[in-house]
């Protein structure tokens, strides 16, 4: 038998070239970092994200990275009333997005705009109540606050926590502090926000520096970062390298092993609904105690045969949402039946198949027109005819 040798030259050759190659390649892929996988995840590659922008000023903001172009905007305009929208990846997303095409929100914003309302959106893939409760709480104190329009996806009820730096840092605000310290669900936020330092944390990843707070390993890893952050493009993309992986590798893999398809019903998660229902009425309640009217609404679902929750608890939701919002005084509106099945599209495959798949939470430019109608009128119908809170 014949033993294949190697010298030890030969090795280091093979590993420098190996390692070339590799930081080539992912250097060449991943270097530009134009992908959002964080809203991949949410979307599927047909479907596109879009932010509206208004004399220069952004309408329509993620998060705290880029909340204040949407404030100084409308301190800009100097409105003497707002609106607030929050929401989930159905709000920013457009299915088969066309030239000239845009989501619900500068739409909507040009009709309000007419009756006199400023309006901002802000918007999450996948996010929760206890986000919105964050953000609502935040927000409100700078802003002209008159409407806040909430939807409610029995999806984002099986979210839980909050994010960071997008919404956790929100939660670090000394006087929205204050203000969640008064509720239990509010509490728990702060407490769970209250030792994650953003400036460390990684979208995919979480807190990376978080176990080994206050030891030497902790600042001379935060040192090292910031310096390969500095120097290195490719330590800037991680976070892509890490999305694309998990995304378009080891999450196909998942769903074909598991057979879980789009049409897979989702049941509910039992802890986390009741944290979701919780900020929910915090938001309710608080938001009438500061005289802001909300407009409430069940977010638009593809119809069809089968929808991809269980229906006794999906419908258990929708009671729920609408005696919440009876006994707060919120204006509401059911809209899943709002989109004919016409207006929505499709998604890339979320399996190894390939093939595309329907998109149950995402839909098209004229989805996004009837939702800017929807919503017009509804936000109307809260300003003139919205009831008070029950004391």
């Amino acid at each position: 038998m014949t033993h294949l040798q190697f010298k030890p030259a030969w090795a280091l050759v093979a590993l420098i070239m190996g390692g070339g190659f590799s930081f080539f390649g992912l250097g060449h892929f991943f270097a530009p970092a134009q992908t959002n996988f964080e809203t991949a995840a949410a979307m599927g590659a047909q479907t596109t994200d879009t932010f509206g922008v208004v004399d220069g000023f952004l309408i329509h903001c993620f998060g705290s990275r880029n909340a204040q172009r949407c404030l100084d905007g409308q301190g800009r305009r100097a409105p003497k009333s707002a609106a607030l929208w929050l929401g989930n990846s159905q709000v920013h997303a457009v299915n088969q997005l066309q030239p000239g095409q845009v989501n619900a929100a500068p739409l909507l914003f040009s009709s309000l705009r007419s009756q006199g309302l400023d309006l901002l959106t802000f918007s999450l893939p996948n996010a929760n109540l206890q986000e919105h409760y964050v953000m609502f709480e935040y927000l409100r104190q700078r802003m002209p606050l008159k409407v806040l329009i909430l939807p409610v996806c029995f999806d984002d009820m099986r979210e839980d926590g909050i994010r960071a730096p997008d919404v956790a840092d929100f939660a670090k605000d000394p006087a929205t502090i204050s203000v969640l310290l008064r509720s239990d669900i509010g509490r728990r936020i702060v407490k769970n926000t209250s030792t994650a330092n953003s400036s460390d944390f990684d979208e995919n990843t979480g807190n990376e520096t978080n176990g080994i707070a206050g030891t030497i390993q902790e600042r001379v890893e935060k040192n090292l970062n910031h310096w390969l952050g500095q120097h290195s493009r490719l330590w800037q993309t991680r976070p892509e390298i890490r999305g694309w992986l998990f995304y378009s590798v080891l999450y196909p893999f998942r769903n074909s092993m598991l057979g879980i398809k789009p049409s897979t019903a989702r049941k509910m998660i039992r802890g986390r609904y009741s944290n979701n229902r919780a900020a929910l009425e915090e938001t309710l309640r608080s938001a009438g105690a500061a005289g802001t009217k909300v407009a409430l609404y069940i977010v638009p679902l593809r119809g069809g045969d089968k929808i991809p929750y269980d229906p006794v608890e999906y419908n258990n939701f929708k009671l729920d949402v609408q005696s919440l919002a009876d006994r707060y005084g919120a204006t509401f509106q059911n809209m899943e039946n709002l989109v004919p099945d016409a207006a929505w599209g499709t998604k890339g495959s979320t399996s190894l198949a390939g093939d595309e798949e329907v998109d149950y939470m995402h839909f098209s430019y004229a989805g996004h027109q009837l939702l800017a109608d929807a919503l017009h009128r509804l936000t109307m119908n809260a300003i003139t005819k919205g009831k008070q809170v029950q004391p």
